[in-house]
């Protein structure tokens, strides 16, 4: 399996049977605010704050935002669901270019190690289900790893307000085509871009549960940084896959393309704090 991929869960046990039973019991873990400098931010009568730092694809236009739910969903949240991830380590020329594209108060001392792509299909959370596509970067500070996303996209309106209300996860919105995990090609179209997966399984379906998974740490324009440690069960399995992505320059860069190592998650249940 993909070594930056390992890194989204620490202390994995494997405690679940491989028909899925057994799913250990979700912890919920509690976000983190921290304050600091920053620039200004979105925001919406509808909902308490839509400010999330990401790449330029997931900045909101006004037709969208004037259009967005009130947050009827407040964190935590538990969901199920299955799909996608795939990633590749980054150089050290690599990682000076990602760098200088993070918020201030996310590159602060840290360095890109690895990054990771998703194409998850959510089928029970507290907005309904939904598609969801992202980027995720691994870093590195000191001794300490954390991971940060810079875009992210979904079908669901309630789930973007959802995100960018309670973790300041910069979500958009997207169309997809095709289900991850279920099948071998899917595709997702957005806002100048398009992204394509075609996957290879590999091997057993293997369980997974892990208590301790990546801490998330996401920042506000204002510069404030919201944190929190996702706990998940899962159901594995390795794969190969081809990724084409069509987009600028920046998004390009986020996420992994060509040919890529991975996973397929047949079922999961993740809890968000």
């Amino acid at each position: 399996m993909f070594k930056g991929i390992g890194l989204l869960a620490e202390g994995t046990q494997n405690a679940l049977a491989a028909d899925g039973s057994g799913f250990s019991e979700i912890v919920r873990s509690r976000p983190v605010l921290v304050s600091r400098r920053g620039l200004s931010m979105t925001t919406s009568p509808n909902v308490v704050d839509l400010g999330a730092a990401g790449v330029r694809e997931t900045e909101l236009d006004e037709s969208i935002v004037s259009s967005l739910p009130p947050n009827r969903a407040p964190a935590p949240w538990i969901g199920g669901g299955h799909g996608i991830w795939w990633g590749r380590r980054v150089s050290a020329d690599g990682a000076a270019v990602l760098k200088q594209q993070l918020p201030e108060a996310i590159q602060h001392d840290a360095n890109p190690v690895a990054v990771l792509g998703f194409l998850l299909n959510w089928t029970d959370t507290p907005v309904g289900s939904y598609g969801e596509i992202g980027a995720l970067v691994v870093m590195r500070r000191g001794w300490s790893v954390f991971g940060h996303v810079p875009f992210i996209a979904v079908d669901s309106p309630a789930s973007l307000v959802g995100g960018r209300d309670n973790w300041a996860i910069p979500k958009t919105l997207a169309t997809f085509d095709g289900d991850p995990g279920r099948d071998a090609v899917a595709s997702t179209h957005g806002k100048g871009y398009t992204i394509r997966t075609e996957r290879r399984a590999l091997g057993p379906v293997l369980p997974a549960a892990a208590t301790r998974v990546l801490k998330l740490v996401q920042a506000r324009p204002t510069g404030t940084l919201l944190s929190t440690r996702p706990t998940s069960a899962m159901l594995w399995r390795p794969a190969r896959f081809a990724v084409t992505v069509e987009a600028g320059p920046e998004l390009s860069a986020w996420l992994p393309q060509g040919e890529c190592r991975g996973i397929v998650v047949r079922a999961m249940r993740v809890s968000t704090g």
